[in-house]
């Protein structure tokens, strides 16, 4: 399934303010912070990273719930907006879930970063 257009938006405009390496040194770090040992490069390229943090977010729900449910916790994701997303596949849902992780950090390292 390829990748949604949004996720492909958030990491293009962390790369045009300059965070995307802010973006994913805050990723490894609340993964790190929710027990998962989960590594996005600080090389990778865009798409990769858009990649890797779907199939990241689409094993930890089929293989350890309660891990997934740790990090939208460490990360501090919005209960209410997981709960209005539409009943969908699992590999949907990892990419939704996804798009609300990649907003939350970037908005983690915008304000962290801002002069």
């Amino acid at each position: 399934m390829p990748l949604t257009p949004e996720i492909n938006a958030i990491l293009e405009k962390a790369e045009t303010q300059g965070l995307f390496k802010a973006l994913l040194s805050q990723l490894n770090k609340d993964f790190l912070r929710a027990g998962i040992v989960e590594n996005f490069d600080l090389h990778t390229i865009i798409k990769h990273t858009g990649r890797n943090l779907v199939a990241a977010i689409y094993a930890l729900i089929i293989s350890d719930f309660e891990r997934y449910l740790n990090l939208l916790y460490v990360i501090d994701i919005d209960e209410a907006a997981i709960k209005a997303m539409p009943i969908q596949r699992v590999d949907e849902l990892a990419q939704g879930v996804s798009i609300l992780i990649l907003q939350r950090e970037l908005a983690k390292v915008t304000l962290k970063n801002r002069p």
